[in-house]
């Protein structure tokens, strides 16, 4: 035999010839459930290119030619199975073929035993314990054709249900689950085992808290009686409410009576009251509403419609139910308002803080009461009333008893739902104590949670609900009278649901001016919470008794003073507030002894104090201005210096100007500055104006502001040594679980030490914000921008109250 060799030089020979090549494919396996044209491998030439591919004989249906690539055919494919194809490949030039049996596996998504195994998937893995069985807990995927899934272990605690066509489905099974965590394992053939951790939680509980919005008054126009026109709220709640669960709502009525020593103002009533409560879902937010649909009637336990409250009754709380009419998704707004009889010609005097606007009177449910009156007699029907006439907003009444609210809210909620009560004062709940310019009582405008303070505000931020209990006073002296004490007491054990209540109380600012600690003495009587001065440190009496001769010292807990006495440490006497600041600890210490005796879910949160001082005092007094009645630019002259640290939208207040009108109790905006002067915009066409106009610039400087003696002084005052106290807890005697540190929230520089006090309100005016835009409106009074930030702040700070509240223990 002769072999002849041909170079690939040789003129007209196809350099890219290559003698003998098979063909190949990109690929030998294919999923069988892919759908026909789907590629599959894409063929290689073997005379280089050009060439054209043709098939030889019989042709699988599960497989096709398409040009150099073998595709997916119509045919349906046999897991596993070799299906066979032969391709020839005709040179460019026509010259020469090769022929080739190339075969394919048919596999899973990327071919099982015969490729890559699928990653199943489960959507959820969690689930209630106690849920029905066949509940879903989350659906499988990636499941591969023709197999069935199967969980592990298999005790009956959970099942998988459904099949290829309508998807697989892990479910509860027919065996109670407890809570805690199944760990299982989810097989399929063709499929990669997927380890899961099933969490059981606890299931739902009940517990308390609700969000609210500024009421407004609106028509009840159901039923066949006279009934008035009532107030109308709007509410939400974090979770999820599902159809047929039962709602229960606390109303205080003892807003309807002043308690005996009470040193606020509360609605005191001279006659019996009639109201019933309505629940409104879905929740229509017109405030002109005439005819309220959606209303379900709320009931008493004992199925009443409504009820009488007789001044003076000893029933002072009582409790209206309703089932949810529908699911109610979380934060999804509900309605509920009070339809009420106000008696005319009434006899007896009636003493009232006539609440005539949003903001005022008690605050619950998270945002605060109060409400809009007006003077016309607006009626509407009710079967259900023993009366004949009513009228409401007459203005020949002294007062009325429109304070009354629904205080508090009950449902189920998921199991680690904590509850909250914030017994703070109207910096917490909401500001409740407007200045003149406050368009909506402390608030410069309102806001969508309906005048919240800072608390209220960090709990929707974190995701928490809260319940607010009526404002009355900061003080604990108020606070610990007996009749007063039970009714707070009453409702908060309401609202604790028979668990864990954290009850976030009030800084101790207004409690100022309190008696100072006295020194210790030798064989002399003490009573538990004392607390007395000796050695320079505050000690709190633990153990009572008489004591010994030997006076406590040291920073330790249940120091003996040679008797049965024992003093626990709770802070140096360092400063001039120390001793009245130690003395209040002993009151504090009583009042939570008190509450926890009453109420044994109590757990208590503290929070710090802001600062305390208000506009410059003298006041910028200013004799040089100029007024332009065309554009009603006012100009004054301020001191030099002064202009330079203000900007356009800068805030002001002006007083003692002849007109009136010139003048800005409300303050006005800084419009425009030039040198010393800076001009703000009045009414046009106003008289030449008069006086010394007296001007606050304390919003666009902190240095202008004054601090109030009573308050901070150099780090050595009263609130000072509270504020440590708190940040500190040396010992923590008194079993605070967390400090919510306010002061440092809001006052300028952020201050955490006594050292580094300030007193001042941070003010973050910038350019082009409203006065809206700083920490305080009247160095008093938060406005809603300033407890937004503050509120804020105390989320990003404050992370082991955060963690202390979110607990459920």
């Amino acid at each position: 035999m002769t072999t002849t060799t041909i170079s690939p030089n040789s003129p007209g020979l196809d350099k890219s010839l290559t003698v003998g090549r098979e063909i190949t494919a990109s690929a030998a396996r294919f999923v069988a459930t892919a759908a026909a044209s789907s590629l599959i491998a894409t063929l290689d030439d073997p005379f280089g290119s050009g060439s054209t591919f043709t098939t030889v004989g019989d042709v699988p249906a599960q497989l096709a030619l398409s040009g150099s690539t073998i595709v997916k055919g119509a045919g349906a494919a046999v897991l596993g199975a070799r299906y066979d194809i032969k391709v020839r490949a005709t040179s460019a030039n026509g010259r020469d073929t090769k022929d080739t049996v190339l075969s394919f596996r048919a596999g899973y998504d990327g071919g099982g035993p015969y490729g890559p195994l699928i990653n199943l998937a489960l959507s959820a893995a969690t689930f209630i314990a106690g849920a029905a069985a066949g509940t879903l807990i989350g659906n499988i995927t990636n499941v591969p054709a023709g197999a069935t899934p199967v969980f592990t272990p298999n005790d009956g605690r959970v099942a998988v249900a459904g099949d290829a066509t309508n998807g697989w489905k892990l479910v509860v099974g027919l065996t109670a689950a407890s809570a805690g965590t199944i760990a299982g394992t989810i097989t399929a053939a063709g499929a990669s085992p997927l380890a899961v951790s099933l969490t059981v939680t606890a299931g739902r509980v009940l517990r308390s808290g609700a969000y609210g919005t500024t009421p407004f008054n609106t028509k009840d126009a159901t039923g066949a009686a006279q009934w008035s026109d009532c107030p109308r709220d709007q509410y939400s709640v974090p979770w999820n409410i599902k159809q047929g669960d039962i709602l229960e709502f606390g109303i205080p009525y003892w807003t309807l009576e002043r308690p005996a020593n009470a040193t606020v103002f509360e609605t005191d009533l001279a006659d019996p009251y009639e109201f019933a409560l309505n629940f409104e879902y879905p929740y229509n937010p017109s405030a002109t509403t005439a005819l309220l649909a959606n209303i379900s009637r709320c009931l008493t336990p004992d199925g009443s419609v409504s009820e009488v409250y007789t001044p003076g009754q000893a029933k002072t709380f009582g409790v209206w139910r309703v089932a949810a009419p529908a699911d109610i998704p979380a934060n999804t707004p509900f309605g509920l308002h009070i339809p009420y009889d106000c008696i005319p010609g009434r006899s007896g005097a009636v003493t009232s803080k006539l609440i005539r606007r949003p903001g005022g009177g008690s605050n619950f449910m998270g945002r605060n009461g109060g409400y809009s009156a007006g003077t016309s007699s607006r009626i509407q029907a009710n079967a259900t009333t023993p009366r004949t006439t009513f009228t409401a907003d007459d203005s020949s009444q002294t007062g009325t008893a429109k304070s009354l609210r629904v205080g508090g809210m009950r449902s189920y909620a998921p199991a680690g739902t904590p509850n909250i009560l914030c017994n703070e004062n109207s910096l917490g709940e909401g500001p409740n104590e407007g200045r003149s310019f406050s368009g909506t009582f402390g608030d410069i405008g309102g806001d969508a949670q309906g005048n919240k303070g800072y608390f209220a505000r960090f709990c929707r931020m974190v995701g928490l609900a809260l319940t607010n209990m009526s404002r009355g006073s900061d003080r604990i002296s108020y606070r610990m009278v007996a009749d007063n004490m039970r009714r707070r007491d009453e409702f908060t054990n309401w609202l604790a649901c028979g668990d864990k209540i954290k009850v976030v109380e009030p800084n101790p600012h207004n409690e100022v001016g309190w008696a100072n600690a006295p020194a210790w003495a030798a064989s002399t009587p003490y009573a538990l919470d004392d607390t007395v001065l000796a050695n320079g440190k505050g000690f709190l009496c633990v153990a009572a008794g008489t004591s010994g001769t030997t006076a406590p010292d040291g920073t330790g807990a249940n120091i003996a003073d040679g008797a049965a006495v024992k003093w626990t440490y709770i802070g140096p006497n360092d400063m001039a507030g120390a001793p009245s600041a130690i003395g209040w600890v002993s009151g504090l210490a009583k009042y939570i002894r008190a509450r926890r005796a009453a109420v044994p879910g109590y757990v208590p949160f503290a929070p710090t104090c802001p600062p305390d001082c208000q506009e410059p005092n003298p006041l910028t007094s200013v004799t040089s201005y100029s007024y332009d009645a065309t554009t009603g630019a006012l100009s004054l002259e301020l001191p030099a210096g002064y202009a330079a640290k203000m900007f356009v939208g800068s805030r002001i207040r002006i007083a003692g100007l002849t007109p009136s009108g010139m003048n800005a109790s409300s303050t006005a905006a800084v419009t425009a500055i030039s040198g010393n002067f800076v001009t703000v915009t009045r009414a046009t066409g106003l008289a030449a104006p008069t006086g010394t106009a007296k001007v606050n610039m304390m919003w666009a400087q902190p240095e202008w502001q004054t601090i109030n003696a009573g308050g901070y002084s150099a780090g050595t005052s009263f609130r000072t040594w509270c504020n440590r106290f708190y940040r500190t807890l040396p010992n923590n005697p008194l079993g605070i679980a967390g400090v919510l540190d306010l002061g440092r929230a809001t006052e300028l520089g952020g201050a955490t030490t006594p050292e580094t006090e300030t007193g001042k309100w941070d003010v973050i005016l910038e350019a082009g914000q409203s006065l809206g835009a700083v920490m305080t409106e009247d160095g008093i009074h938060q406005p809603s921008w300033g407890c937004e930030i503050a509120a804020q702040r105390i989320a990003t700070n404050d992370t082991a109250a955060l963690a202390a509240l979110k607990a459920v223990a």
